[in-house]
């Protein structure tokens, strides 16, 4: 037996004693079985603790501790005991607040620009009705040519200009009637005849000017018109349309622009609590006691550490409930009852005693693997020992202790045990069994082994002389063991048929929220009732978070909405403008490329007579002087006349030139620049359909992409709710609640208040008392004699020698290889075939009226004998 303090574990290694009152009962070889009368003694080791504590929760999350008490340091309440960085927290405060005033600033420029966007509309509407107007006059006035006005403004002209031609007709015969009569010279006789010639050329430009002036207007120029004003018409109804939606999206604007704000503020006041709770003051008097994070005592807790907010680092014992907790075998358990002494020796302190009683002993046993704190490792477990948990309360105050001391307690019990007694020494124990040499034969003595004494159960033993030396029956060779002509039995664990498991439902996602209230162990309650309450802080701001990211998607869908209707209009209004533009541009194209102008055909014309006719003049004039013997003019004179001659021929030149292209139609440039003209409104035509239908397609995307989101904040809001709801439990059943063992902040212990629970985490569970089995595994060799429905004895060593019947109700036909465990020991586990082929069978045990508790170890015999 390893001694006392050689591990550091926590849950108890027995040693059992007892007080033994007579002579001694052996020589040295034989020893004679006497009756006695004992008082069983269980030591165990047993550990400090308080049966309250106040736990201390992180505040904040994620903060580092900027400075914390030591570990055990004795505080009063409201003594200041941790405080956090809030270096950080400050930091992101400030930035926080900048980033509202920029969100502030942003939003009245936005609320702004909203205003703005709605006057410049309404001054695009008017400034198109301006236009509008200017086009409907242009059309009225095209629609009502000839214009009286301006035809008798034409014929008034050609009057003018045929008196002017009939006047310079009578001038020109004046003037060769007094040429005739040498009255005049022949250069007076010259501007007679030019004027003349340049009346009558203006009289036909007049007369062609009236008849221009009486004709109507062109089918093409009124299907100019008539388009320009069509697109004005179009664009004025796409502004009224939308200066009407204009007010309803500037408000769903405004609500979307403000959420963000408001997000900002819910972060703002998030980090001004983490500000205000950066102290935690201590909530009772007592010795601070850091709490496990992952498996190690201390590892995390110190200056700097991280932790999520409402992990509990920290607990305060309250002192006055100081107890000592430890183990007991379930072999022993039936020898001691509540009110039992018990002694309890700390280490380090051999000298002072502590004199307690045992307070409770828990009404389930469990497995000694199960430790009340351990890790999901399997490393040094112990499996197959049952044990009980115990309490054991001090008599007086003990002011010296502190919570997580250990030592041993060595419990007494009150009532004696009666019955015969040998030396340990004398017993060979086998497969759990121990055996007594009666005449040198090994012979089976059930009993209690009580430090090194066995206390038999069979009165029959007493009187009879048992021997160090002997062998058991069957032995074929020496020094070989031979088989026990006895009944089959094997153990297993005692659990319920039936059992309802209380589950965590869906409550969200990591950090996982704290139980705050947890109905009373081993309660009895009705489906319905309420048995776990759950912290559904931080669900609530997430609900609040959630709504205020539904409102804005709401916003956001409500918005495209209306921009997708208002596209598809604006659509429709681009594509109509610009196939009326294309339709202009054809028009256009088609006037410069086929058509000629009249009036510029009229000037052309005119201009070419004119310039003949002064041609005309400077040549006779010229020619005059150069036939002349003596000239009249000086060499200067004659130089300036041949210029203007030259000058005049050019002018002549430049007319035809001109005529001919007037008569040409446009030149090749303005033909390709129409052309060209035409092709890019053509493209550009087509380029607005195709961006229409992309724009309607890409808006009809965003659009549905906002439903979608807005359905997703909007199931995710649901589910939010219906987390919160699930924050309280209530019981699936009717019966009797068990805790469950979970993993709560690094270690695995039973559910408490306090404790960090998850989804689907089985907290609680209702078993069926009323109906309990038992799963055990058998060798192969057997399978031939087990049958379903064969009746068995079940025997609970912690209830005494009551015998249960019980009946074969499963039967596994798959077989598996039984191996050893190197870590498995105890009485109960050694019963269990080993290393071996073995299949498992489910029996039903029949309690009749008994309300069996789950747990217990029970050890099934089978009808035949054991080989």
């Amino acid at each position: 037996m390893d001694s006392f303090f050689h591990r550091t574990k926590m849950l108890a290694v027995f040693a059992c004693g007892v007080a033994v009152f007579g002579a001694p009962l052996a020589t040295d070889e034989y020893c004679c079985v006497e009756r006695r009368s004992l008082k069983p003694v269980c030591t165990m080791k047993v550990q400090a603790f308080t049966e309250k504590a106040e736990m201390v929760a992180c505040p904040v999350s994620w903060t580092p501790i900027s400075t914390i008490v030591e570990d055990g340091t004795l505080v009063k309440k409201g003594d200041v005991i941790t405080t956090f960085d809030t270096t950080q927290t400050a930091f992101d405060l400030s930035v926080l607040k900048r980033e509202l005033g920029v969100v502030e600033a942003q939003l009245a420029h936005r609320l702004t620009e909203i205003e703005n966007q709605g006057a410049q509309m309404a001054e695009r509407l008017e400034g198109l009705a301006d236009k509008l107007a200017v086009l409907e006059a242009r059309q009225a006035r095209l629609r009502s040519l000839p214009v009286a006005d301006e035809v008798e403004i034409s014929r008034g002209k050609y009057r003018i200009a045929k008196m002017n031609a009939e006047a310079a007709e009578v001038d020109l015969a004046r003037a060769k009637d007094r040429l005739a009569r040498e009255m005049i010279s022949v250069g007076e006789m010259s501007k007679a005849e030019r004027a003349w010639r340049e009346s009558g050329a203006r009289g036909r430009f007049a007369e062609q000017e009236l008849a221009y002036a009486e004709l109507p207007a062109t089918s093409g120029t009124l299907k100019e018109v008539e388009l320009e004003v069509a697109n004005v018409q179009l664009e004025i109804d796409k502004l009224t349309n939308e200066l009407a939606e204009h007010k309803l999206i500037s408000e769903i604007q405004k609500v979307g622009a403000q959420t963000r704000k408001k997000r900002i503020e819910i972060r703002i006041s998030e980090k001004q609590e983490d500000l205000d709770s950066s102290t935690v003051q201590a909530p009772i008097d007592g010795y601070v006691t850091y709490n496990r994070t992952s498996g190690d005592w201390q590892t995390e807790i110190a200056v700097g550490a991280k932790m999520w907010e409402n992990f509990n680092f920290l607990k305060i014992p309250d002192m006055s409930t100081l107890a000592f907790r430890g183990v007991m075998r379930e072999s022993v358990r039936k020898h001691f009852a509540v009110g039992d002494p018990a002694l309890v020796t700390l280490r380090g302190r051999g000298d002072d005693p502590v004199q307690g009683r045992i307070a409770s002993i828990s009404t389930l046993s469990h497995d000694l693997a199960e430790k009340e704190e351990g890790s999901w490792s399997s490393v040094g477990r112990e499996f197959g020992v049952k044990v009980f948990d115990v309490v054991i309360a001090t008599d007086g105050p003990c002011p010296w202790i502190r919570p997580g001391m250990v030592g041993a307690a060595e419990a007494t019990a009150q009532a004696a045990m009666e019955g015969p007694a040998v030396p340990l020494r004398f017993a060979k124990a086998r497969d759990g069994t121990h055996f007594l040499a009666v005449d040198g034969i090994f012979q089976e003595a059930t009993g209690t082994v009580v430090q090194d004494v066995l206390v038999l159960d069979d009165d029959t033993w007493t009187g009879k002389t048992v021997g160090m030396r002997g062998r058991f029956s069957g032995t074929m060779e020496d020094g070989a063991e031979g088989r026990e002509d006895e009944r089959f039995s094997v153990s297993g664990e005692l659990l319920p048929v039936k059992s309802i498991d209380v589950m965590v439902r869906d409550i969200g996602r990591w950090p996982w929220p704290k139980v705050t209230w947890l109905v009373d162990e081993e309660t009895e309650v009705k489906a319905g009732d309420v048995v776990v309450k759950l912290d559904a802080k931080e669900t609530k701001n997430r609900i609040r978070e959630e709504e205020n990211r539904l409102n804005e998607a709401k916003s956001r869908r409500d918005e495209l909405s209306k921009r997708l209707e208002l596209s598809k209009r604006e659509g429709t209004f681009k594509l109509a403008t610009e196939r009326n533009l294309l339709a202009i541009e054809q028009l256009k194209a088609d006037r410069v490329l086929s058509g000629v102008s009249a009036q510029a055909l009229f000037g052309a014309e005119l201009t070419r007579e004119l310039t003949t006719i002064r041609l005309d003049d400077v040549t006779r004039r010229l020619e005059r002087e150069e036939g002349k013997r003596v000239a009249s003019v000086s060499p200067v004179e004659l130089a300036k006349q041949r210029r203007e001659k030259r000058r005049q021929v050019l002018k002549l030149e430049e007319a035809r030139i001109k005529e001919k292209r007037v008569l040409a139609g446009a030149d090749p440039v303005a033909r390709s620049a129409a052309k060209l003209a035409l092709l890019k409104q053509e493209v550009k035509t087509s380029v607005t359909e195709k961006e229409v239908g992309h724009s309607q397609l890409r808006q009809g995307f965003e659009y549905e992409q906002a439903v979608l989101s807005f359905v997703r904040y909007e199931k995710r809001l649901a589910k939010l709710k219906k987390q919160a709801a699930n924050h309280v439990i209530a019981s699936p059943g009717a019966g009797m609640i068990c805790y469950n063992k979970i993993w709560n902040s690094g270690t695995i212990s039973k559910v408490n208040v306090g404790s960090q629970v998850g989804p689907r985490f089985n907290i609680l569970s209702i078993p069926d008392l009323s109906q309990m089995y038992v799963s055990v595994e058998v060798p192969e060799k057997y399978f031939s004699q087990v049958s379903e429905g064969m009746s068995l004895e079940v025997q609970i060593p912690s209830l005494g020698e009551m015998v249960l019947q019980a009946r074969l109700v499963g039967l596994d036909f798959i077989f598996e290889n039984k191996e050893k465990k190197d870590s498995q020991v105890g009485l109960y586990s050694s019963h269990e075939p080993l290393g071996e082929v073995v299949f498992k069978v489910r029996i039903q045990v029949d309690a009749g009226e008994r309300k069996l508790k789950p747990g217990a170890v029970a050890e099934v015999f089978f009808p035949f004998r054991q080989f």
